[in-house]
C-alpha cells in the first residue's frame, strides 16, 4: 500500500471563453496545467510561488471546493471521480482549509460555540448532545479554554481568531489540512506560537499539511518537502533542504535570491537572476517553458518545448532542459 495520502497525476483546471466565430470555446486561463505530485501521509509539504501561480486554485481543488477539468486524483488510496458530487463531498470531509484572514472566515453574528457546532452538525460528525464536550476538547487542542464558547469573533485577537479557525478545521479529524497563508497576517511572536502549535498538532494527530506561504524562511523551517509553482505548472519539487541548498530551476533560483540573498554564501553573482532585465514579449507555445519570457538562460528549444522532467535521483525533480 502506498504511503501517499494524496496522489495526483496530470491535473488540469482550465477556464474557457467563447469566441465570436461559431461560439467556439477557447482556453482563456490555464490555472492548473497538467501537474503531478504526491503528499505523503504524516508530512508537511510546502507550496510556494508568486501570486497567480495557481496555489490557491490547487488548494480549493484538493479540498473539493472547486471542480477540476481533468486528471487523476487519489486520496488515501481511494480514486476520486473529479465530477462526482458524492466523491467530492467525501473529499471535503477529509480535507479542511485554514485561510489567511480568520476574521473573514468566521461569522461575526455567531459565537465561537455556534460556529464550531454548525460545522459538526452540518457534516453529521456528532449528535447535538455531545457538542459541548467535543468543542471543548478541540478548543483545548489549540490552546483555548471553554471560556471562549460564547464570545464573538470581534472579541478575540487575531491570533485567537486563527486558533478558532484551526480548531474548526480539526473537527471530524481530517487527514489533510491545507494552510493558506495562515500566519502572514500575524506579528512575529504570534506566528511562532501558531507554527509551534501546528507542528505539535501534526505530530500528535498524525495529519498531513499542505502549507502555502510566501515566506520562504517559514517554509524552510516548517516543511519537509516543497513544491514550486509558476503559471499553473510545477517547475520544481523535492526535499526542502535539497531545493534551498541546490535549486535547479531558474525560477526557484530567482525566488530564493529575492528573499534569501545570503543563502548559501557561495552562490555566484551569475546565479542571482534579475528578471526585469530579461523580459521579452514572446509567448512560448503551450508545450514550451512557462518561465521562458523571464529566464536569462532561455534557448530556442525552451520556446517550443516539450520540456522534460529531470531528476537528480533523490526525489528532487524539475522542469528544465538546462
Amino acid at each position: 500500500m502506498s504511503d501517499s495520502l494524496v496522489q495526483a497525476n496530470q491535473l488540469k483546471k482550465y477556464y474557457y471563453k467563447r469566441s465570436s466565430w461559431f461560439r467556439r470555446k477557447t482556453i482563456a486561463t490555464r490555472a492548473i496545467d497538467n501537474i503531478s505530485f504526491c503528499i505523503p501521509s504524516g508530512k508537511i509539504v510546502g507550496l510556494i510561488g508568486e501570486s497567480g501561480s495557481g496555489k490557491t486554485t490547487l488548494a480549493l481543488a484538493l479540498s473539493g471546493l472547486l471542480s477540476l477539468t481533468s486528471g487523476y486524483l487519489s486520496f488515501n488510496n481511494t480514486p476520486i471521480k473529479l465530477h462526482s458530487k458524492h466523491d467530492l463531498k467525501k473529499l471535503r470531509s477529509s480535507v479542511r482549509m485554514v485561510f489567511q484572514n480568520p476574521k473573514a472566515s468566521l461569522n461575526p453574528r455567531k459565537t465561537i460555540f455556534d460556529s464550531l457546532g454548525h460545522a459538526l452538525i452540518h457534516h453529521r460528525i456528532i449528535t447535538k448532545e455531545k457538542l459541548h464536550s467535543v468543542i471543548g476538547e478541540t478548543l483545548e487542542l489549540v490552546g483555548l479554554s471553554a471560556d471562549y464558547f460564547y464570545r464573538y469573533p470581534h472579541q478575540l485577537s487575531g491570533g485567537q481568531q486563527q486558533r478558532v479557525s484551526i480548531a474548526r478545521a480539526l473537527l471530524g479529524t481530517p487527514k489533510l489540512i491545507i494552510c493558506d497563508e495562515v500566519v502572514s497576517a500575524l506579528d512575529l511572536s504570534m506566528q511562532a506560537q501558531i507554527l509551534n502549535m501546528l507542528s505539535n498538532l501534526q505530530k500528535e494527530l498524525k495529519m498531513s499539511y499542505l502549507f502555502i506561504s510566501h515566506d520562504l524562511a517559514v517554509v524552510r523551517s516548517f516543511c519537509s518537502e516543497v513544491i514550486i509553482m509558476y503559471k499553473g505548472k510545477i517547475v520544481e519539487s523535492g526535499a526542502t533542504e535539497d531545493i534551498f541548498l541546490n535549486p535547479k530551476h531558474p525560477y526557484t533560483q530567482m525566488l530564493l535570491n529575492s528573499q534569501l540573498p545570503d543563502l548559501p554564501e557561495n552562490r555566484s553573482t551569475e546565479q542571482k537572476l534579475k528578471a526585469y532585465q530579461t523580459n521579452t514579449s514572446e509567448i512560448p507555445s503551450p508545450t514550451g517553458c512557462v518561465f521562458y519570457n523571464r529566464c536569462p538562460k532561455r534557448r530556442k528549444t525552451c520556446f517550443q518545448g516539450p520540456i522534460p522532467e529531470q531528476s537528480d535521483g533523490n526525489k528532487h525533480s524539475y522542469q528544465c532542459i538546462l
